[in-house]
């Protein structure tokens, strides 16, 4: 039998064992450095959770803008001084009447880090007047309804602007908005939609006075805006439509 000094001397002695070590340190290197760019790679092919909630909450809530509405009459009837409008309460802008609100809107972004606006919606409706008529024939008030466009509009703000910056760029915008000078909502061709469908197309739309510009909040705040005067239904000789109520 080998003695164990011998079997010490048998191993030291093989010359293939330092190859057997070197291979097996190079391949412990080799799978690190394999492993370090997996990980590294990984973030890549995932998304960025935190970027993807900034992005998301850089809007407001949507906000609301109350605009009375010119009297206009029709070309065909303006004989008869009738006003189409009262006719078309609780129609919507179609898309090109959108867009040109939108454009009149976009004066407002006052800072480069409020990006853009987006009209949700534009509705003729009546709204109870803030300012109250004395009657003629006895002295108590009574409200009165002016003919309005409701406008629902959602700001944008760049990923980097947070809750804070998204507050004080939508107090500024609030602010430009209620000083803007109404005859800039001024609006050509305009289509008046119902339940889908174009029903009328108003040649020329002016507005009077800016009535009413709800707060505009960061989609992160826990408030909402309101909507502003209560909307009231109408019924004409020949048609019958309902405001649509927004509910703040």
């Amino acid at each position: 039998m080998r003695s164990e000094k011998d079997s010490a001397r048998g191993i030291g002695n093989n010359p293939s064992l330092p190859y057997l070590l070197g291979l097996c340190c190079l391949g412990l290197i080799l799978f690190a450095i394999a492993l370090t760019v997996v990980i590294a790679l990984i973030p890549t092919y995932l998304p960025d959770k935190g970027d993807g909630i900034s992005k998301v909450n850089a809007t407001s809530m949507e906000s609301w803008l109350h605009a009375q509405a010119a009297k206009t009459t029709s070309r065909k009837r303006q004989s008869l001084a009738v006003d189409p409008l009262d006719q078309y309460v609780g129609y919507q802008f179609g898309a090109s009447g959108r867009e040109q609100v939108r454009q009149v809107l976009r004066q407002c972004l006052v800072s480069p880090l409020a990006k853009d606006v987006t009209v949700t919606s534009v509705t003729l409706a009546y709204t109870a007047d803030s300012k109250r008529k004395r009657s003629a024939l006895e002295r108590n008030t009574r409200a009165s309804n002016i003919l309005t466009y409701i406008i629902g509009m959602v700001f944008s703000y760049d990923s980097d602007c947070l809750y804070g910056c998204q507050t004080k760029i939508g107090n500024n915008i609030q602010s430009c908005l209620t000083n803007l000078p109404p005859g800039n909502f001024a609006f050509n061709n305009v289509p008046l939609i119902k339940d889908g469908s174009p029903s009328y197309i108003a040649s020329a739309l002016r507005t009077l006075r800016i009535t009413f510009v709800s707060a505009i909040l960061s989609s992160l705040s826990p408030f909402r805006p309101g909507s502003g005067p209560a909307t009231q239904p109408t019924t004409s000789s020949t048609t019958t439509a309902a405001t649509t109520i927004i509910n703040g």
